[in-house]
């Protein structure tokens, strides 16, 4: 017979009590080399996706006032993007440092984009849409070689 246990439930009919549903992963201490500008520019990005997709929820399926609503979005982010590009550039030799932004705020932009790309979901062929959406991106600063065979 197993020993009793805090659930009495669980004691009458014989079986375990459910497992605690673990924790997310501890986000690592923030580095030295990450300074209070970079949090600052990180956390503004993740507000400005968040805005993004909360115009594109509010403008439904008018992919006109969509289109609009992305297009002023993303004159708000092309300096954070590029903000971000030299932060990214300067912390590839950082591990720590990429490891940390990895950490606290994959989850925070892709969930941004998630919600983002649901909300574009009925105008998601609309032309002007699809042009807002790629201000929105980073910029490639260089053509990609093409692939050799």
């Amino acid at each position: 017979m197993t020993a009793p246990t805090q659930d009495p439930v669980a004691d009458e009919h014989h079986y375990a009590p459910p497992e605690p549903v673990p924790a997310e992963p501890a986000v690592p201490e923030r580095p030295a080399s990450v300074t209070d500008e970079h949090v600052k520019a990180a956390d503004d990005f993740v507000a400005a996706v968040a805005a993004a997709a909360t115009a594109a929820e509010g403008a439904k399926t008018d992919c006109k006032v969509m289109a609009k609503a992305l297009s002023a979005q993303a004159k708000a982010m092309k300096g954070l993007i590029a903000k971000l590009e030299a932060m990214k550039k300067a912390n590839e030799k950082d591990p720590l440092a990429k490891d940390w932004f990895k950490a606290t705020y994959e989850a925070k932009v892709m969930d941004g984009f998630g919600k983002l790309m649901t909300a574009i979901e009925p105008c998601k062929t609309d032309k002007a849409v699809i042009a807002s959406l790629k201000d929105i991106g980073p910029k490639k600063t260089k053509e990609e070689p093409a692939p050799s065979k």
